[in-house]
Formats: structure tokens, C-alpha cells, sequence
């Protein structure tokens, strides 16, 4: 008997072993015998600065692992600011960019055995290939469309509301997903179709789901990113009109006043006052030449609300 316990606990430790990822897969694993966690923080305190632009390009593939990493120093500090960092100054080639879409648009569709965690990460990188993309193109149409539809879907489907906590970090997945569509929205090769399916996934979101008040800046966050798809002028004045109506509505309520004594009500009231004072608010400091009707339509809907 004592003989079977051993070797059933063999076979257990051999199969588990077999699922750890190789020392050398430098893509498919956060850390590596070739590239530690000492030598991540090491990378935090050198700013990110990779002279090698094979070694960099390829450590970004590593790095894009680190965005599921439970640390939210190596998850966030780390691997989402080298990335963006790089990103930003143009210091990863077109292959790790087309990578690195291919892998975080996988994370985002994927669900099965991915965290929420990973998921909100995912999308927030993406939101920097976005710019990227925008700055220096390397997505085809259909890839932006699949963008799109994918981060549309994750976003409406999304009832994971968390934001930051002490010991894990951020997760803020609606914030995430809503920079990836402001970044999507100021690309010219955006069309009006592509704008309204990002509006719609903004405005579904308003309000959130579960009775659940933002406390973590989300209001802001969509209020931006919606103001950028309307700053692309596109919209008609009578679409801009009823657009606000739809928000600013009370429904399934018949009046603002009957929301006070329920916490659905409480929450919707919250939220979509949260929401329209940030667009009121953004408009007021905006220098776009068309944002005049926008300001006049948010400042009505708030009267409306109070």
C-alpha cells in the first residue's frame, strides 16, 4: 500500500513537471533561465533601455506573458510600461507588433483558462498597438475590424467591475477597453460603421451591471473615449440628439425621481450623472471646432438628471 501511495505521488510530480514551461521559450513563458525575475527589475531601474534591438523585440514577446503575472509590480510596473514604453518610442519592429496583436487579441477571444486579470491587461496593451498602429500602420482593415468586434464583445459581455486592489493591483477592465477604442477612434481609417459599434459598446456600459457604482474613475474614461469618436464629426446633430436622449433617460425607471429608493436606481443615477458630468466637464476644455452642439446636449442632459 505504502508502495502505490510513492509511486501514484511520482507519477503526479512527473506529470506536473511536464506542464512547466521550457527555460528557453522566451515567448510563451514571463520568466525565463535566460531572462529572470531579477533581470525584470533590473529592466525596471535601467528604464527599459535595451540597446540590442533583437534582444528587445524579442524580450517584448516574453514581456507579453508577464501581463497574466499575479505581481502587480512585474504584471504592471514592468511588462505593460516596457511595452508601451517601446511602443511608444517606435522601438519594436512590425513582426513583434503583428506578434504581439495575434497573441493579446487570442488572450481577449479566449474563454477558457484566462483570467479576468490577463484579459484587462490584454486589452490595455492593445490599446497601445492601436496607437502604434496609428502612428506607423501595420494592422490591414479586416485586423482592425477583428479588433474591434473582439474588444466590443469582451467589453459588453464583461461583469468583472473590480478596479484596484492592494495586494493585486489593477484589473479595470471597462477603463482598459474604452482607451483602446479612443485610441481607435482618433485612426482616420476608422469608418463611421466601426465608430458606431464602439459607441454603442461605450454607451452599454454607462451604467454598468449588478447594482454596481464606479468608485475607480471608469465615467471619466468612457466620457473620453466617447468625446473622441464625436470630435471625428461624423455624427448628424439629429444623431447626436437622440444619442443623449438615450442616456439620459430615466428608463426602465419613469422618472428620474423614482430611482431614489432602490439601489438598481441609485446605481443607474450615479453612474450616468458620473458619465455626463465627465463629457460636460472634457467639453468645457476641449479646442475641437465642433464640440459646441456636444457641450450644449451634455449640459441639457445634466438639467435633465438634477
Amino acid at each position: 500500500m505504502q508502495l502505490q501511495k510513492i509511486l501514484i505521488i511520482l507519477c503526479c510530480t512527473f506529470t506536473f513537471l511536464s506542464y512547466l514551461p521550457s527555460s528557453n521559450a522566451s515567448s510563451t513563458s514571463c520568466v525565463t533561465k535566460e531572462f529572470s525575475s531579477l533581470k525584470l527589475y533590473q529592466l525596471q531601474k535601467k528604464q527599459f533601455s535595451v540597446k540590442d534591438n533583437a534582444q528587445r523585440n524579442e524580450l517584448a514577446l516574453q514581456l507579453s506573458q508577464c501581463l497574466a503575472h499575479s505581481d502587480p509590480t512585474i504584471r504592471d510596473s514592468i511588462a505593460f510600461s516596457a511595452l508601451s514604453q517601446w511602443l511608444r518610442n517606435d522601438e519594436l519592429d512590425t513582426p513583434t507588433r503583428s506578434s504581439l496583436f495575434h497573441t493579446l487579441i487570442d488572450v481577449l477571444i479566449t474563454t477558457k483558462g484566462t483570467s479576468a486579470l490577463h484579459k484587462s491587461f490584454a486589452v490595455l496593451t492593445l490599446s497601445e498597438l492601436a496607437r502604434s498602429d496609428r502612428k506607423s500602420s501595420f494592422l490591414n482593415n479586416n485586423q482592425r475590424e477583428h479588433l474591434i468586434k473582439s474588444t466590443t464583445t469582451y467589453i459588453i459581455s464583461l461583469d468583472d467591475y473590480r478596479g484596484f486592489d492592494e495586494i493585486i493591483g489593477w484589473r479595470h477592465g471597462v477603463a482598459h477597453s474604452a482607451d483602446l477604442f479612443m485610441q481607435l477612434s482618433l485612426n482616420p481609417q476608422t469608418t463611421k460603421s466601426q465608430l458606431d459599434q464602439m459607441l454603442m459598446a461605450l454607451t452599454a456600459k454607462i451604467t454598468a451591471d449588478n447594482n454596481h457604482f464606479y468608485i475607480y474613475g471608469e465615467p471619466r474614461r468612457l466620457a473620453r473615449a466617447t468625446l473622441y469618436i464625436l470630435y471625428r464629426d461624423l455624427h448628424s446633430n439629429e444623431e447626436l440628439k437622440v444619442w443623449f436622449n438615450n442616456v439620459s433617460s430615466p428608463a426602465p425607471f419613469n422618472q428620474w425621481g423614482d430611482v431614489y429608493i432602490s439601489q438598481p436606481g441609485l446605481a443607474k443615477l450615479h453612474n450616468t450623472r458620473a458619465f455626463i458630468s465627465e463629457l460636460f466637464i472634457l467639453s468645457q476644455e476641449s479646442k475641437n471646432k465642433s464640440i459646441s452642439v456636444i457641450r450644449q446636449l451634455a449640459g441639457d442632459a445634466l438639467t435633465q438628471i438634477n
